[in-house]
């Protein structure tokens, strides 16, 4: 089976050490041969990454931001700093590295600390979260990246100083904004949930398929896992399951040695469907301790019945050895 990754942020995600020069034409230098101490934003050397996507169900994902402040010694006594949220940084950040970030609609970020604090006889400060307002996501346009400046301004205490280098004390974070019709998750790096007991499903509707050999193949292992396609050399199969209640899907994995592409679907009431997406355009995860297979949702999803409809090549090989036949089928709930 072949899988294509089409990862819905193609060049919006930025990883790596990406800083802004400095504003002096001397070398200046913040942490090494200098008196006193200075304050400075904790992560600055990276880029930190949030995917929020609309989807049929509803908004999947979340912005996560946390931003602390350091000191390059320990402090005598109680210092004080300021911190804000300043959208202003983007242009500047955009000119220094030639990337086209967007600035977030008004009213999208707050921070639940302004002032954060370092403590006698210690160098890291409190963490202050920085929020994103989920009722702007509206005025998000899809596929844009938007980027999140979070600004040092101010230090009150004893013998100490803002990072003299601009770049020491303004923290980026990065919001990615996409609308989809499929919930797989192609950044995914472990399988979510646990396998269901295929046993204690009903399969209700099968195209191609043998409804009554189901129950025997959920109830086998290993080599013995085999529903056969008929007739040979069919071009599609489908069939469809009821878990017996609302249950939350986060995953799922099938194989056919002879698919050539997926299609799934859920749904509550088996009359209306939502698409969780068609394999071949994702990429499925690989649990090297179980050697597991399983495309991953972004969110698990409440759903009592669950639909595969698979689009199979009449031509390959493997139908003259008799493996016409799915062969693997997990279904993993979030319960």
């Amino acid at each position: 089976m072949k899988l294509k990754n089409i990862f819905l942020f193609c060049g919006a995600v930025l990883f790596g050490a990406l800083t802004l020069t400095s504003c002096s034409d001397d070398e200046t230098y913040d942490f090494e041969g200098v008196t006193g101490t200075r304050i400075y934003m904790d992560g600055t050397m990276s880029v930190s990454n949030s995917n929020i996507l609309k989807t049929p169900v509803g908004i999947v994902g979340t912005f996560d931001g946390v931003v602390n402040l350091k000191s390059t010694s320990l402090v005598s006594d109680n210092v004080t700093a300021q911190i804000t949220y300043d959208d202003t940084y983007v242009d500047v950040y955009n000119a220094a590295n030639n990337t086209d970030y967007k600035k977030l609609p008004a009213g999208s970020i707050s921070l639940d600390k302004t002032t954060l604090m370092i403590t006698p006889e210690a160098t890291v400060s409190e963490n202050s979260k920085i929020n994103f307002n989920l009722d702007n996501v509206s005025q998000l346009v899809n596929g844009e990246a938007y980027l999140i400046p979070v600004v040092l301004t101010e230090v009150k205490g004893t013998d100490v100083r803002l990072a003299r280098d601009e770049k020491y004390r303004v923290r980026y974070f990065v919001l990615n904004y996409l609308e989809t019709n499929s919930l797989i998750n192609d950044e995914a790096t472990s399988i979510t949930g646990t396998a269901a007991d295929l046993t204690s499903f009903t399969c209700i509707q099968a195209e191609n398929l043998n409804i009554d050999e189901y129950m025997s193949f959920a109830s086998a292992t290993g080599w013995y896992r085999q529903w056969s396609v008929t007739p040979a050399r069919s071009s599609s199969a489908s069939f469809t399951l009821d878990m017996g209640s609302t249950r939350k899907v986060s995953a799922f994995y099938i194989q056919n040695y002879v698919m050539t592409d997926a299609y799934v679907e859920i749904s509550n009431d088996n009359s209306t469907w939502t698409e969780l997406g068609h394999t071949n355009d994702h990429n499925y995860v690989i649990d090297y301790s179980t050697y597991n297979y399983a495309w991953v949702l972004y969110a698990s999803i409440p759903a009592r019945y669950i639909r595969f409809s698979m689009t199979l090549n009449p031509d390959h090989m493997y139908w003259n050895w008799g493996y016409g036949i799915v062969s693997s089928l997990d279904i993993y709930l979030d319960e």
